[in-house]
């Protein structure tokens, strides 16, 4: 063997270590989102065009073949958005508390999943396409009052096509990516992670 097909071998060797280093891969985290909603589906649902996302995240990463993985990702998280069309009412402290007035506002719970490939470009980072689908249960309501007016938010199921990367450290990772919404309702999101390996 020549000394050029050594090193050769020796690089392919090397480059096959560290591509496929990242598999296996266990990291649950933090997340922050950011959802951009259709005009016209924020306007009849009166919310702004921005909703905002904070949540914990769940990322298994598996080898697939010699150069590519799978992966799937869990998430659960509270998210808010402006609220358009907002009412006030009146809400009593106890029995013979004062009355004062309080004004609504949009909060609620978010639930996604997505499944996808990741392909390592060095032993500390990958980059991953994935399909995935965002729940949100939302709500308008006086926050702390358990008799007050409440109106739902009627957001349907959200497909979307995820792309992004993902950075890892020695005990932590940074996953940054890109979604674009598969639906009439929604536009895009983006979103960063934090996440410790496991």
């Amino acid at each position: 063997m020549t000394s050029r097909m050594k090193r050769i071998l020796s690089i392919s060797i090397f480059m096959g270590i560290s591509v496929s280093s990242l598999a296996d891969l266990k990291q649950t985290g933090i997340y922050l989102s950011a959802e951009s909603l259709a005009v016209t589906k924020a306007e009849q649902e009166g919310l702004g065009t921005q909703l905002r996302t904070l949540g914990v995240d769940f990322n298994k990463t598996t080898a697939l073949s010699p150069v590519i993985d799978r992966y799937f990702s869990l998430g659960l998280g509270l998210t808010g958005g402006d609220d358009k069309d907002s009412f006030d009412q009146g809400v009593q402290q106890g029995s013979e508390g004062t009355v004062f007035h309080k004004e609504s506002s949009i909060f609620g719970a978010t639930l996604f999943g997505d499944v996808g490939v990741s392909k390592p470009l060095n032993a500390k980072t990958m980059a991953f396409a994935g399909i995935g689908s965002s729940y949100y249960y939302l709500n308008r309501e006086i926050s702390d009052c358990s008799d007050c007016k409440t109106e739902k938010i009627n957001l349907a199921f959200a497909p979307y096509a995820k792309l992004g990367m993902n950075f890892c450290g020695e005990r932590s990772c940074v996953d940054v990516s890109y979604r674009y919404f598969m639906t009439e309702d929604y536009v895009h999101g983006l979103g960063i992670s934090w996440r410790t390996l496991r």
